[in-house]
């Protein structure tokens, strides 16, 4: 019987097809894969699925994923949309009992499904049989999912829009600067809380009363000083967030605050890696941070990173 609380895209399975059928029986090796979607009052919904491209290991009985390429998959998505779910295949191809739930898988289901209902786990021969387990208050158990052309996210989830610019400015004392990047970040997200304190939500939008004090650009500067760096920060987004109906505006006004928050943070990662090889005193450095621009061309929105023309200039001292 088709449980009512699993809802899989027909696409997803046809993938799984094809990625299992090319890559698990072609070469011999066990390929896994996630589930994406999102869960939404005790139901979860799988619209796409996506391959595992860099394992960190993988023969014919077992595989397991880079966790960078995982975490880098995770950080795609906005928040309450990622991954629902994780495939793999078996080599056992042609036998009846293939699809079946080992104990290793178990417990990968149990770790990822920790706080998450009907987390899926979908397990394949490559040669079209497949199997749906979830994990349930009393252990393991398999299902029938709800098979469906398409998951149309608008028919589930509402989407809010959110602009932000913000400048900071930081004094880093010379002891510290070896290590900017936990003092910008906490600068930052103090600064990203106090504006949100005082936003509200307005037709399909989290709207924030002071906005605009930044450049307009993404850019952090680094300025030596007698004793230590000052530090200036501009940052301006432009970003979206997916909930159901039934949030309050205070959960809405949440989950954006943490979106903009892990929009700064990934902007800021790949603007330390940059910043690795600045001396301080050699001069003004001005790193330029590119966008997040949110792709909705696919069935799912996915955040996508446009790199700068150019990223750092230095003006020697």
């Amino acid at each position: 019987m088709t449980d009512p609380r699993i809802h899989m895209t027909r696409g997803c399975l046809d993938f799984i097809d094809r990625h299992s059928s090319e890559e698990a029986v072609d070469h011999g090796v066990e390929v896994l894969g996630w589930l994406l979607g999102f869960f939404k009052g005790g139901q979860v919904y799988a619209v796409e699925a996506l391959p595992c491209t860099r394992y960190r290991y993988q023969d014919r009985f077992g595989a397991q994923a880079e966790p960078a390429h995982e975490a880098d998959i995770a950080n795609a998505y906005p928040r309450k949309i990622g991954m629902v779910g994780i495939y793999h295949s078996h080599p056992f191809h042609g036998s009846e009992d293939a699809t079946f739930h080992s104990h290793v898988d178990d417990n990968t289901l149990e770790q990822r499904g920790r706080g998450r209902g009907n987390y899926i786990s979908l397990v394949t021969d490559g040669q079209h049989r497949y199997s749906c387990y979830v994990m349930g208050r009393r252990g393991r158990r398999k299902v029938d999912p709800s098979i469906v052309t398409e998951i149309p996210l608008d028919v589930y989830l509402q989407r809010y829009s959110c602009e932000v610019a913000f400048h900071v400015v930081r004094d880093v004392p010379e002891e510290n600067s070896v290590s900017l990047f936990p003092t910008i970040l906490s600068a930052i997200t103090e600064r990203v809380e106090e504006s949100f304190a005082a936003a509200t939500v307005e037709k399909r939008a989290v709207v924030l009363p002071q906005t605009g004090d930044g450049n307009g650009e993404n850019t952090l500067i680094v300025r030596p000083r007698s004793k230590g760096v000052e530090v200036a920060l501009d940052i301006a987004v432009q970003t979206a967030i997916y909930l159901p109906s039934k949030e309050t505006p205070r959960e809405i006004i949440q989950c954006a605050t943490n979106e903009v928050s892990d929009e700064v943070s990934l902007l800021l990662r790949r603007a330390m890696e940059s910043l690795g090889a600045y001396e301080a005193g050699s001069g003004e450095l001005t790193l330029n941070l590119g966008t997040i621009q949110m792709d909705v061309s696919g069935p799912l929105p996915k955040k996508v990173y446009r790199p700068p023309e150019r990223y750092a200039v230095l003006r020697r001292a």
